[in-house]
């Protein structure tokens, strides 16, 4: 498995909260930025698009920060997995997320 890049594919590993993608959706970035709060993290643009000015806060550290006016949705890289061109199937992808759910499990 790589890393994520511009025009790579990745699935989704969860379903988002709100219900903008739901897990084994496949996606291509169109976009890397690190986060705005502190931890800088990687979050991806996935083609999805919404105006809105916001509180975001961070799923992983919880800081809040004010969105600027924006159409671009970021989201944070952990939702997703990044994708080979040949793994790319309606088979191979649930094949994917098991794995990755059983890799879960043995490192808890």
């Amino acid at each position: 498995m790589g890393v994520f890049h511009v025009g790579g594919k990745v699935v989704a590993l969860a379903d988002q909260r709100q219900g903008f993608f739901k897990k084994g959706d496949i996606f291509t970035v169109l976009g890397i930025v690190k986060s705005i709060c502190k931890c800088k993290v990687p979050c991806l643009d996935i083609g999805l698009k919404k105006d809105f000015h916001a509180d975001n806060m961070c799923t992983a550290c919880g800081e809040t920060k004010v969105n600027r006016m924006s159409s671009i949705m970021y989201f944070h890289a952990a939702f997703f997995a990044p994708l080979e061109e040949d793994e790319i199937s309606d088979t191979s992808v649930e094949e994917f997320l098991e794995k990755m759910e059983v890799a879960e499990l043995v490192e808890r």
